[in-house]
């Protein structure tokens, strides 16, 4: 079982058979991501 969720919760989790919701949020989470490097890098080459 993934997290502190109920059974019953992650059953319905894994029955839906969409997957856009979950490829929105890693594109939304990769774009962070190399937003997040490009600017520490900036920061660190001053």
């Amino acid at each position: 079982m993934f997290g502190v969720q109920s059974h019953q919760n992650y059953e319905h989790d894994f029955q839906q058979k969409s997957f856009v919701p979950y490829l929105l949020v890693g594109i939304v989470f990769v774009i962070g991501l190399i937003l997040g490097l490009v600017i520490i890098v900036n920061i660190a080459l001053g």
